[in-house]
């Protein structure tokens, strides 16, 4: 085989493989898809005024490592008195082999509901309980979603869906 036919069938290979590669990643990259397009929720229950920024569902599809989802959501407490609530995530559905690549956390402003770093979970329950907030107040709250970017491949995962809702609810009260 000559120099020049070699140089061609190695310049057609790599030109090949440089298109199956980026097609294939392509493929890959996804959406986090926030229901955008649905109007902002808003929500009272006695003392409890809660406005979500869009809605309180999560739907993640096609994530890459590193992809950070944020849900927003107010809680406001109307009422003359104290009140207490908590917070759910119910309607999970994760489809990942890898679930403890994904994490979350919830920060609320103004003494509110905090909490680190917890894997997401794979069915609905209770996240935070008896957070207390004072009346005329307002709680500023951020469900943030990571997918972590691993050293170890993740692709094993590529494509998966994660859903869920991020609710307010009564506070569970201690005896």
């Amino acid at each position: 085989m000559s120099k020049k036919s070699y140089l061609s069938r190695l310049i057609i290979l790599v030109l090949t493989f440089n298109i199956i590669v980026s097609t294939s990643y392509a493929y890959f990259v996804g959406t986090v898809d926030n229901m955008s397009g649905t109007s902002a929720a808003d929500v009272t229950t006695s003392n409890l005024k809660i406005n979500y920024s869009e809605n309180n569902h999560v739907n993640l599809t096609g994530m890459l490592p590193g992809a950070v989802f944020i849900k927003s959501f107010n809680i406001e407490n109307t009422g003359e008195d104290v009140a207490h609530y908590g917070l759910e995530l119910t309607d999970v559905y994760n489809e990942l082999s890898r679930q403890s690549d994904l994490v979350y956390t919830i920060n609320c402003s103004n003494g509110g509901a905090m909490l680190g770093e917890t894997t997401y979970p794979e069915i609905s329950q209770t996240i935070v309980n008896d957070v207390m907030i004072t009346p005329n107040t307002t709680h500023v709250c951020n469900l943030t979603i990571y997918y972590l970017n691993q050293t170890e491949d993740q692709s094993v995962d590529m494509g998966k869906t994660v859903t869920g809702t991020i609710n307010v609810i009564p506070a569970i009260e201690a005896d």
